[in-house]
Formats: structure tokens, sequence, C-alpha cells
């Protein structure tokens, strides 16, 4: 009656524990069928999304960035075009000499009405500097010496106007560029123009786009001339060896493109020519501020698609798992009992009697095994019966 119960009992946990290898095998390939529906139907269809997304906003970051950058270039443009033209205005028609106090007076009257230029001075046809007209009086120490060394041009090349490099002028805090002009008279001679160029700088430093999109602008050789950063562009800071300038070449506005800033972070840029001057405006902001609606709307999508490779891998590994225990199981269960019993047979049919056979299990598997040791005990014994009587007889 025990050995009943104890097989009831027994027979009642393999039911419950195949029932529930089935049960959570038909909870794996059920997911791991709706995980291929996933990498099949969803990814693809979001990824496409994503890719529309992208392009979209490709676009309208272009519209951005060349809107701003063909912004400040008009800028640069008209604020040195027009104090070009106000120079020419007050030069035509006049006979200007070297020495002439005529000459003189006018260049003093310049210096007045064009509040954009700092000093005027006047060069022999050697490039020997003569006299100077300044507009404040602090200018007459050290701000004239320290600019006039960027005025190294030689006499050959200025046909009628030349502009120079930009430069800055640390003493008096200034961004400068100056415009040589070649005067044709009896004896010719040249006057040299600083225009100065920190209306530009706080021009630049209050454009913002996107909320963090800036702008600068570099010479030709990669230094800086204005930047939001007063104290770079003044101190010329040259971004030649960086990628920001690198991947953007003179004159070419080839879109927004993705680039390295000096942290080594994601950032968006693109480059312009400045028309009549050697100087590119940069745009630039970072990446994930310009594509901050992409990151917005495939936060979302980013996160499922995480959980889904997860799951994924979880319900693998589950699978793997489960495959493994059932394979142990049911080789303990079912494939050890029953070659027991078959090399049991085998002793049987080979006329052994002296053996037992290891059950394993209490299940039906394990009772045929019980039922074949009675078996092998009953011929055994009636075997030994049968000598015995043929002993007597």
């Amino acid at each position: 009656m025990e050995k009943k119960n104890k097989i009831k009992k027994v027979r009642k946990g393999k039911i419950i524990v195949r029932l529930t290898l089935l049960i959570f095998s038909i909870i794996v390939v059920l997911y791991i069928f709706m995980a291929f529906l996933a990498f099949k139907i969803f990814i693809p269809s979001m990824n496409s999304v994503n890719r529309y997304v992208s392009n979209e906003l490709q676009i309208k970051l272009n519209e951005i960035h060349r809107t701003n950058l063909r912004n400040f270039e008009r800028k640069i443009n008209d604020y040195l075009g027009y104090t070009l033209q106000k120079i020419e205005m007050m030069l035509y028609g006049e006979n200007i000499y070297l020495n002439d106090p005529e000459t003189k007076a006018l260049l003093a009257r310049m210096i007045k009405l064009i509040y954009e230029v700092n000093f005027i001075a006047v060069y022999d046809e050697k490039m020997n500097l003569i006299y100077t007209v300044y507009q404040k009086k602090e200018m007459e120490k050290g701000y004239l010496e320290e600019s006039l060394k960027y005025f190294n041009f030689k006499p050959d090349q200025i046909k009628n106007f030349k502009w120079s490099e930009p430069y800055s002028n640390k003493i008096g805090n200034t961004i400068n560029i100056a415009l040589i002009k070649r005067i044709t008279a009896t004896k010719p001679f040249f006057i040299a123009f600083e225009i100065d160029l920190i209306p530009l700088q706080n021009e630049i430093e209050k454009i913002k786009f996107d909320a963090v999109g800036r702008l600068m602008v570099v010479d030709s050789k990669g230094k800086l001339i204005f930047h939001p950063d007063f104290e770079k562009a003044l101190n010329r800071e040259n971004y030649s060896k960086y990628e920001l300038y690198k991947i953007f070449k003179i004159g070419a506005l080839s879109g927004v493109n993705r680039f390295k800033d000096f942290n080594k972070k994601p950032m968006l840029g693109s480059y312009i020519k400045v028309k009549g001057f050697n100087w590119g405006i940069l745009s630039y902001e970072p990446e994930k501020a310009g594509f901050l609606a992409k990151f917005t709307l495939m936060r979302n999508f980013n996160e499922v698609k995480k959980y889904i490779y997860r799951f994924t891998y979880i319900s693998i590994s589950l699978a793997v798992f489960i495959l493994l225990y059932s394979i142990r199981y049911y080789y303990r269960t079912i494939t050890l009992p029953l070659r027991r019993i078959e090399t049991g047979l085998l002793k049987l049919l080979e006329g052994e009697r002296n053996f037992y056979i290891l059950p394993g299990t209490l299940d039906e598997i394990g009772r045929c095994g019980d039922a074949l040791n009675e078996l092998i005990k009953l011929l055994s014994e009636s075997e030994e019966n049968k000598n015995e009587s043929e002993k007597r007889n």
C-alpha cells in the first residue's frame, strides 16, 4: 500500500514536471515566433521610418545651416563693401598728392566720417611710412605700432585696392583688416585704411540656431577671424589641424556633415566661402541637438527594439536551458532505464538468470523493470526446482 501511494506521488510529480516543461516550451516557441515577426516586419518598417525621418531632418538642417551661413556672408560683404564704397566716394574726383595739405585735410575728414576706419597710414612708393591719421588719441602709442606690423605689402602687388589678411590687435583688443589704395599721382604713393571688424565679431556672438548652433569664420589657413568666444578670435587660434576644418573644403557647401569636435563629441556642421575674400564660414552644433526631433521620435522605437533584442536573447537562453534540461531529464527517466531493460532482456535470452535490473524510476518504465526482475526471479526459481526434481529421479 505504501509503495502504491509512493508510486502515485511520483507519477503526479512526473506529470507536473512534464506539463511545466511543455508549457515553457510552448511559451518560448511562441515568443521566438513573435520575435521573428518583429525582426521581419516591425523593425524593418521602423528602420524605413527612421531613414525617412533622417532624410527629412537632413533637408531641414541643410536649410537652417545654409540660411545662417548665407545671412552672415551677406553681413560681411555688406559691412566691408559699404566701407569700401564710402572710401571710394570720398576719394573720387579729389586731387591727392603725397605731402599736400589738402590731402591731409581730406584724410582727416575721412577718419571722422567713416567710423569703421580706425586710422589711415600714408606710405611712399617704397612702402616707407610718411604719416598717420588716427581716430582716437589712445591709438598714438602702442596700438599703431602693433597694427603696422601687419602692413607688409609689396608695392608691385597693389594695382588699385588690396585687402590684407585679418589680424588682431591685442593692445586695443580689436580685430581688424587693412585696405591699401594705390594713388597714381605725379609721384605714386599708397594709403592704408585699417577697418575695425569688431561689429562683425559682436554679430557672430549673438547668432544662435537650434538653441545651440553657432557660427565662426576662418581665413584660408584655418586661423580664426570671428568666433562666439572673443578670446579665441583675438588669439587667432589655428583650426586647420582639427577635423572641423579638414572635412570642409573652402568654397564648397555640401550640406550638413558629421564630424567630431576637440573632445571627440559628435557634431554637425557646414562650410561656405565668403565671396570676395578667401575666408570660410563654419556652422556647427552638437549632433544630438541638431537631430533632436529625430531622437525624440525614435527614442521609443529604440527602446522597443532594445527590449525585443533583450527578450529574444532571454527566450533563446531559456529555450536552450529547457532543451538541455529536457534532454538530461528524458535521458535519465526514459533512455537509461530502457537501455537497462534492453540489456536485461538480451541477457535473459542468452540464458543468464543471475542478474538484477536497476529500474531507476518509479513510473511505468520503472514498473516494467520491476516486472522483468520478478520474471527473472520466477524463471530462476523454476529452473532450480526443475534441476532438483531431476536429481531425485
